[in-house]
């Protein structure tokens, strides 16, 4: 992972799956997470405006920037998802296109499996480097990203079709509503 000496800040961002941070530098985006565990019994408020909750006349300009890149992000993704695959991708700090195996696997993932597709673990190691036995350093690619929805980890799955665990099995349900809000069935996977 690309390592940061900037100043980071985390910004709170309303969103139709709850409030995310959004952490940033003066180089770009640096995570995306919930503010707190997201319950099973979740409803996507899909009637959400998105924004910035602390977002102030104080922030420095290359920050605000970053951060409304990433809100104008979410807000395709979340209200026209069809047209996120051609949104302005936010600028990001913290993986590099040339950086280490996770970093690599996001890029490939990201360029190579649009909305309403998904790849096998497997898949996705030889798309990146070749080597479908490397579908375990894909799954912990996948587990250490920091940027999930804007690096689509939601889209990877099990070679048999089944989803795999989202979060470490913890918001396999997010994961499940993720794929359906891009139009696949989560239950017809295969």
């Amino acid at each position: 992972m690309v390592h940061c000496k900037e100043v980071t800040l985390k910004f709170t961002i309303m969103s139709p799956i709850g409030d995310l941070y959004l952490t940033v530098c003066r180089k770009g985006l640096h995570s995306l997470e919930h503010t707190t565990n997201v319950a099973e019994t979740f409803t996507p408020d899909m009637s959400c405006k998105i924004c910035c909750l602390d977002l102030t006349d104080s922030t420095t300009p290359d920050l605000k920037k970053h951060v409304l890149d990433g809100i104008e992000w979410l807000k395709v993704y979340f209200f026209d998802v069809k047209s996120s695959s051609s949104a302005c991708f936010p600028s990001v700090c913290t993986i590099s296109e040339t950086g280490l195996f996770r970093e690599k696997v996001l890029w490939t993932l990201t360029r190579n499996v649009g909305v309403g597709e998904v790849i096998s673990y497997g898949d996705l190691a030889k798309l990146t480097c070749g080597r479908p036995g490397a579908a375990r350093a894909v799954g912990t690619a996948m587990a250490t990203n920091p940027i999930p929805i804007l690096f689509p980890c939601h889209r990877v799955i099990r070679s048999d079709g089944s989803m795999g665990q989202y979060a470490g099995g913890c918001k396999n349900f997010l994961k499940a509503w993720l794929l359906e809000h891009e139009g696949l069935n989560p239950d017809k996977l295969c």
